[in-house]
């Protein structure tokens, strides 16, 4: 089903990340991310972003992570959801179907009657693998995405799950 779809890309970009890995004897996401070679990093800093400022790859936090390619300016929108649209699964939609609500509880964005996902889980926009960070470096306002600070390339982009609904 996520064979021709982001989830798919990412999953198999990311086997053979490990399987170099593993004939490298490399350990550990920073390890893994060190030896991505092949991203361009540019350490010069902007005050935009576009399709090329991010990529997903193993995160120290756990599972896959969003990493900048490029320095970002304090106050920059990072364009993590270019055309955002979401779709609304209520509670009992879920309820009705196991694989939808595994999907949602895994992806999606908890309001208490159901969950905010991606239009399509084939689809997902790289702002879907942001990882949670007590001290994260983007906020949102309005579901638009700013750096709160100076971000370095090669950097993970985080949030705080805490204020999503917020």
């Amino acid at each position: 089903m996520f064979a021709d779809g982001l989830h798919g890309v990412v999953m198999q970009r990311l086997s053979n990340v490990f399987a170099r890995a593993k004939r490298q004897k490399l350990v550990g996401a920073k390890k893994l991310n060190d030896s991505l070679v092949e991203i361009p990093r540019d350490e010069k800093r902007y005050d935009a972003t576009d399709e090329f400022s991010f990529v997903l790859k193993p995160s120290t936090i756990g599972g896959i992570g969003v990493f900048s390619t490029h320095g970002i300016v304090k106050g920059t929108m990072l364009a993590l959801f270019p055309n955002l649209r979401t779709r609304f699964v209520s509670n009992e939609q879920m309820e009705k179907d196991p694989r939808l609500k595994k999907f949602c509880e895994f992806y999606g964005v908890e309001t208490g009657k159901g969950s905010y996902v991606a239009r399509s889980f084939g689809h997902m926009q790289v702002g879907w693998f942001l990882n949670h960070s007590d001290a994260p470096n983007a906020h949102h306002k309005r579901y638009k995405y700013f750096a709160i600070r100076d971000i370095d390339a090669n950097e993970e982009i985080t949030i705080d799950y805490r204020v999503l609904c917020e």
